[in-house]
C-alpha cells in the first residue's frame, strides 16, 4: 500500500482573532467546526475554511469570570452536541453554540492550597459505561478525576471520584470521546488518564459509578493529549513524541516524532489499525499553532518505521 504523503499545499492557514492559547487539550471538533481555548474564554468556528481566502467567523464563549481556561472537549450525547470547558473555577458545560450554559460545577479548593499553582480542571473526556450510561470525566489539579452522569439536555450529576494519580492530571481520553458519541459494537468503556509525571492509567467503567483500574504505564514525559480507538492508545507527549500503546496488553509503545502536539483528533469511523501487529494503520492528528487555524496532518497506510523516518 503506497504511503499518503503530507502535502503542505493542502494546509489552510488562517489567522484567528482571538488566537488559541498554547495549552494542553486546546482544540476539539464540533459537528461542522472547531472549538478552542483562548486565555479566559473559549472560542468556536462554526465552519472550517477550505482555503486561505475563506472568511473565518470566530465566536467567543463567555465563561463568566476571569479564570484561565485549560481544556475544551465536545461530544454528541443523545442527539445534542455538548461543549465542556475546564478552568480554574471548575467545569462548565455549554450547548454547541456556546450561548446557553447548561451546567456548572465548582472545583473544591485544595486543603491546604497548592503553593505551586492555582487549582484547576484540565483533561476532559466523555465516556460510556458497560451498562450504557453516558458520563463526563474531568481531571483536576490534585490528581483526582471527577465523574458525572450525563442526562437529557446536558444535566449532570456527580457520581464518583477516581483516585490514583498523585499529581496534576494533564489529559483524558476514551474511545467514546474519539468517536464523539457515535455508537459502535467495539466502542469499549475504557477511560485513559495521564498525569504531570507521565504516568498513564487505564480505567474500565463497569457501571455509572464504578471504575476499575486495569493497567498502569509508569513514568515518562507528560501527555498533552490522549485518544483511544479499538484497543490502542494514542498518547501525544510534550516532547513531541506520539506513542501508540495497546490498551490492555503490556507493551513499550511505538514512537513517532513531531515538533509539537497539543491536541489529538482521530477520525470518527476509520480504523486505527488495519493490518496485524500495527504494520499499517490510519491515524489523523491535529497540530495547533498560536494565531493560526489548527491544521491536520494525515498519514495513511505507512508502517511505523516509515512514519518515524518521515517525521524526522
Amino acid at each position: 500500500m503506497p504511503a499518503a504523503m503530507y502535502r503542505e499545499d493542502n494546509v489552510v492557514q488562517v489567522a484567528l482573532k482571538p488566537s488559541p492559547s498554547l495549552v494542553y487539550n486546546n482544540l476539539c471538533a464540533l459537528e461542522s467546526g472547531l472549538a478552542y481555548v483562548h486565555t479566559r474564554s473559549g472560542a468556536s468556528i462554526p465552519a472550517i475554511p477550505q482555503q486561505d481566502s475563506d472568511k473565518v467567523t470566530v465566536k467567543r464563549i463567555d465563561t463568566q469570570g476571569h479564570s484561565l481556561v485549560h481544556s475544551v472537549r465536545s461530544c454528541n450525547v443523545e442527539g445534542s452536541c455538548l461543549l465542556a470547558l475546564g478552568n480554574e473555577a471548575g467545569l462548565q458545560v455549554w450547548d454547541q453554540a456556546g450561548v446557553n450554559l447548561l451546567y456548572f460545577w465548582n472545583l473544591p479548593k485544595g486543603e491546604p492550597p497548592s503553593t505551586y499553582h492555582a487549582d484547576f480542571v484540565r483533561g476532559i473526556s466523555f465516556n460510556v459505561s458497560q451498562d450504557g450510561h453516558t458520563q463526563l470525566c474531568a481531571g483536576c489539579s490534585n490528581g483526582d478525576i471527577q465523574v458525572f452522569s450525563v442526562g437529557a439536555g446536558g444535566l449532570l450529576k456527580s457520581v464518583t471520584c477516581l483516585k490514583h494519580h498523585k499529581c496534576t492530571i494533564t489529559a483524558l481520553g476514551s474511545s467514546y470521546q474519539s468517536r464523539r458519541g457515535i455508537w459502535s459494537d467495539d466502542l469499549g468503556c475504557e477511560l485513559v488518564s495521564c498525569d504531570d509525571q507521565g504516568n498513564i492509567c487505564v480505567w474500565e467503567a463497569t457501571s455509572a459509578d464504578k471504575y476499575t483500574c486495569l493497567r498502569i504505564i509508569e513514568g515518562g514525559v507528560p501527555c498533552s493529549s490522549l485518544a483511544v480507538r479499538k484497543g490502542f492508545i494514542i498518547a501525544g507527549r510534550t516532547d513531541g513524541c506520539v506513542r501508540i500503546y495497546r490498551l490492555v496488553s503490556p507493551d513499550s509503545g511505538h514512537c513517532s516524532l513531531l515538533q509539537m502536539l497539543s491536541a489529538t483528533l482521530i477520525h470518527q469511523r476509520q480504523s486505527l489499525a488495519s493490518r496485524r501487529e500495527m504494520a499499517h494503520y490510519t491515524v489523523r492528528l491535529s497540530l495547533t499553532a498560536v494565531g493560526y487555524l489548527p491544521w491536520t496532518y494525515t498519514q495513511t497506510g505507512m508502517s511505523l518505521q516509515q512514519q518515524q523516518k518521515t517525521a524526522r
